[in-house]
């Protein structure tokens, strides 16, 4: 492997997973098994799961394998603990959301359909030890599966606990603490609450020692001021005869906790587990506007436009690319695919239709597609608008089993009979020329009945992102801050990039780049993406030519950040007669999203039990695709304009 130019797996998103190679090693392979309701009966199956880890422990990411019993148990019989092997043509599932990715880098490696070759290496981590903290836990805001490397104090006796169903179970309590104190100086332990008797004696096994606990779920609790956290259905334990002990970090916390946590100094807890249990033109008719976490609230509510089918306009989303060639109808007769849909309120997972893939690639007809998407090719523009039809349909007792294996679009009930569907028919290319109008402010009323959103593609300066423990990024609207695993940044280059072979695709550097907008904003940064040499030109920065300050104005999908270089999946180059309007624009999603996130619900809930006042079928209806409704939006209107402020959110000022 000498030689090799392998990619940094903080790299790794959905540009670079179709070019670049990385080396990883196989960590912790399990088969999982879950159970599933199929046509009133409860039904057994399972899954292979690993972490996949690179140079640095604590840079891993999940790899699966879901399909028949003979696919799971041939991938288990081929990766097995400590292989290492060199990863190219990767596929990243899409049907995981984001809070059930429990590793630090926040995505997940389809193993059945990514090509892996053994490879020798030995500048990869021994282990995987997520560098997440019990003081990051705080931070949680939604219920989340997360990893956790911790010292464990103690662990109870099994105490009897009454579930709300009248059913009687037994938890053991177990605190954790690994030397995180509070800002005035007070030491935090967890307390975990293990439902599984087997789990539960091998943590009580582990009493003063070090372990990983890997897939823990979390869930606020607003109410008390705290977050409970519990073993999820795939949690485990990874101890020091498992190679724990060869992790810098636990080699640390050993040295640095062993007089602390070996005294009976007061740890205050954060808190404990508690049990709770087409009927018309799609082009031409007004659709309902609605936002990615709108949908997202509605995919699992059976009552919400039962009987109809509903019509609803998304604008200024970003529309995943597909993440292996299988596109078609089960007939092969059209397009056909699931993607996730991202915008500055959340996301959500779609079918995509043949007449919408087609017109945002600006592919001719299937057989066009179906190329490039063998060839890696395919293009969809960053922005989109989308129309969406939603249905309620009855299950077939085929499709049951499906959803529980494969989560496809849409939510079965308790009772599994019906599943939700919603399927984008309809696309158009994003105008930034056009801003967003009152009917988008008047969604903030609707998101309050929601829970809060913990990813989407969130607008931003870059001087505002930091990266999270648990959500991939940290965006701050002034004193508030929102999560994401996707940034838009509106970015201005005045330097040219530099390009360098990377795989079968090239990678492209540019230095010097600024947040666009804010001119007291001097800070810059390095901006990187993965292309191939047919698109390499839509990666590079170099400043237009002509002109009294050259420059180049783009906005980008930012997916990773690396110290201060930010990894970039795809960008959008903007004209120079669009920079006024790109900029009023972008000052507005800034404004938009920073209203999003105040009054949204913590916990489980999708939504409250009863949407109050009005519902997302009472919003403003969009005429046409591609237009927003027709109001106007306040401080927006033609007699006022945007500003940036160094806070990052907009001042609207009255121009002369």
């Amino acid at each position: 492997m000498a030689g090799e130019a392998l990619t940094d797996l903080r790299q790794l998103n959905a540009a670079s997973a179709r070019i670049a190679e990385f080396a990883v090693k196989v960590c912790y392979p399990k088969v999982i098994q879950y159970q599933f309701v199929q046509s009133g009966q409860q039904k057994l199956a399972q899954y292979f799961s690993c972490r996949l880890t690179s140079a640095t422990e604590h840079d891993y990411c999940e790899g699966c394998v879901r399909g028949s019993k003979e696919q799971v148990q041939s991938a288990a019989e081929s990766f097995k603990h400590g292989m290492i092997f060199k990863m190219k043509k990767v596929v990243l599932s899409q049907k995981v959301p984001t809070t059930y990715i429990s590793a630090d880098l926040k995505v997940v490696v389809d193993m059945q359909k990514t090509s892996f070759a053994a490879c020798k290496t030995s500048n990869l981590a021994e282990t995987c030890v997520s560098k997440r903290t019990v003081k990051d836990v705080l931070e949680i805001t939604s219920q989340m599966s997360f990893d956790l490397t911790a010292f464990v104090r103690s662990a109870s006796a099994p105490k009897s606990v009454q579930l709300k169903s009248g059913q009687a179970a037994e938890v053991v309590e177990v605190t954790v603490a690994d030397g995180s104190r509070y800002e005035e100086g007070s030491l935090l332990c967890l307390t975990i609450s293990i439902w599984a008797k087997a789990l539960a004696a091998e943590v009580k096994a582990q009493e003063k020692n070090i372990v990983s606990f890997m897939g823990l779920m979390a869930v606020p609790a607003p109410d008390r001021g705290a977050v409970r956290v519990k073993n999820g259905d795939a949690t485990f334990i990874v101890a020091a005869s498992d190679g724990l002990q060869k992790s810098s970090r636990v080699q640390r916390l050993q040295t640095e906790m062993a007089a602390t946590l070996a005294t009976d100094a007061q740890l205050e807890s954060i808190g404990e587990f508690v049990p709770k249990q087409l009927p018309f033109d799609v082009a031409a008719e007004p659709a309902l506007l609605t936002t990615c976490h709108l949908l997202e609230s509605m995919s699992d509510d059976l009552k919400l436009g039962a009987g109809t089918a509903q019509l609803f306009q998304l604008n200024g989303v970003h529309l995943q690319l597909p993440q292996d060639d299988n596109v078609l109808t089960k007939d092969g007769k059209r397009i056909w695919f699931t993607a996730r849909v991202y915008d500055y309120t959340g996301t959500t997972i779609v079918g995509v239709s043949q007449e919408a893939a087609l017109e945002l690639s600006g592919c001719a007809d299937k057989d066009a597609f179906l190329q490039q998407v063998a060839s890696n090719q395919v293009q969809f523009p960053v922005l989109s608008t989308v129309r969406v039809v939603r249905t309620i349909r009855d299950l077939k007792s085929t499709d049951t089993a499906r959803h529980a294996a494969s989560q496809e679009v849409g939510a079965a009930s308790d009772s599994a009979d019906k599943v939700v569907n919603a399927v984008v028919m309809k696309a158009a290319h994003y105008s930034i020329e056009q801003l967003p109008s009152k009917a988008v402010d008047d969604l903030t009323d609707l998101l309050s009945c929601t829970s809060a959103a913990t990813d989407g593609l969130l607008p931003c300066q870059l001087q505002h992102v930091s990266l999270s423990s648990h959500y991939g990024f940290q965006i701050a609207y002034g004193e508030q801050k929102r999560t994401c695993t996707r940034a838009l940044a509106l970015l201005k280059s005045t330097e040219k990039s530099v390009t360098a072979a990377v795989g079968s695709g090239f990678r492209v550097t540019t230095k010097n780049v600024q947040d666009a907008g804010d001119a007291a904003n001097t800070s810059v940064y390095t901006v990187s993406g993965y292309c191939l040499l047919d698109n390499v030109t839509e990666y590079k920065l170099d400043p237009a030519k002509g002109g009294r300050n050259p420059h180049r104005l783009v906005l980008a999908v930012v997916t990773g950040k690396i110290d201060d270089e930010f990894v970039v999946e795809q960008l959008w180059h903007l004209d120079p007669s669009q920079e006024a309007a790109a900029l009023e624009h972008f000052a507005a999603l800034l404004a938009a999203a920073a209203k999003v996130q105040g009054g949204m619900l913590s916990g489980a809930m999708k939504r409250k039990v009863e949407w109050t006042k009005s519902t997302p079928l009472d919003t403003r209806k969009c005429r046409s695709l591609a237009r927003y409704s027709c109001l106007a939006f306040p401080g927006l209107q033609r007699h006022f304009g945007c500003q940036f402020c160094s806070a990052g959110i907009v001042v609207i000022a009255a121009r002369a």
